[in-house]
């Protein structure tokens, strides 16, 4: 099982990496994820459908104020794509 997940993340290496983010547009800090979200300036990223998922679970009332950020990148040969999502979030 491992060995299969290691083929997966290889072969998915050179391909575009698409995250998202839920940001306040006031205080321009992002979503730690949760039912009751709290705000940093970091946040938590979401891939694909994990972002409609927590969407689903969380009061509206939490996310008013706020806006869903797109991250598309390009990881390449060995790239960490925690290092690559880090840039993104000192921007």
């Amino acid at each position: 099982m491992i060995k299969d997940s290691r083929k997966h993340v290889e072969r998915k290496i050179n391909e575009e990496f698409i995250f998202y983010k839920i940001k306040n547009k006031k205080t321009g800090e992002f979503s730690l994820g949760g039912k009751k979200p709290k705000f940093d300036k970091v946040g938590k990223i979401w891939r694909d459908h994990f972002i409609k998922y927590h969407l689903r679970q969380v009061d509206p009332k939490y996310y008013e104020d706020c806006e869903i950020v797109v991250y598309e990148t390009k990881i390449k040969g060995k790239e960490n794509i925690l290092e690559k999502i880090k840039e993104y979030s000192e921007e």
